[in-house]
């Protein structure tokens, strides 16, 4: 036991001590947290865009096997088949689960972007003091050419009527 505590002790005096940190540490250590964090969130974001395609094309897949089972389904409900009663019965379930599921999501998708328009709408009507655009007359205090001052004029009117003005 002595000799185990003695070669840790002899392991640990004869590490490193750790350099002082760098006094641009306060400032880096930080932005590349940020960075890194960023980083993580493109290549989270960018999978999702890939998979657009593959979910648009699994929809449609499924979307075309429901209808063209349909014609079947009907026929098995109009004509009350006994031996496949059972089966009727559970494609009808599947049929009507499948619906309500589509109309619930796209319900709550719906409330969704309701509630998050509502949202901007109501911060924006908030803070309208704040939301007046100066005109084009100088930048940084230097005069600029009154056609280019007309045109950023006339872009800042359509913004201030269309985006800002409640």
């Amino acid at each position: 036991m002595y000799k185990l505590l003695a070669l840790f002790g002899t392991a640990s005096a004869a590490a490193a001590a750790a350099p002082a940190p760098s006094p641009l540490a306060i400032v880096i250590d930080p932005a590349m947290e940020v960075f890194t964090k960023g980083v993580d969130a493109l290549t989270e974001v960018s999978g999702w865009v890939l998979a657009v395609p593959q979910s648009l094309a699994d929809a449609a897949v499924w979307w075309i096997d429901l209808n063209l089972g349909m014609p079947a389904l009907i026929r098995d409900v109009l004509t009350g088949d006994s031996v496949r009663a059972r089966a009727t019965l559970d494609k009808l379930v599947d049929l009507s689960v499948n619906i309500s599921g589509i109309v619930f999501v796209v319900y709550v998708a719906l409330c969704a972007i309701n509630l998050f328009l509502s949202t901007a709408e109501s911060i924006r009507d908030y803070h309208k003091g704040f939301l007046t655009l100066p005109k084009a007359d100088s930048v940084l205090g230097v005069k600029i050419p009154k056609e280019i001052a007309d045109m950023l004029n006339a872009v800042r009117g359509r913004v201030q009527s269309m985006l800002l003005d409640p």
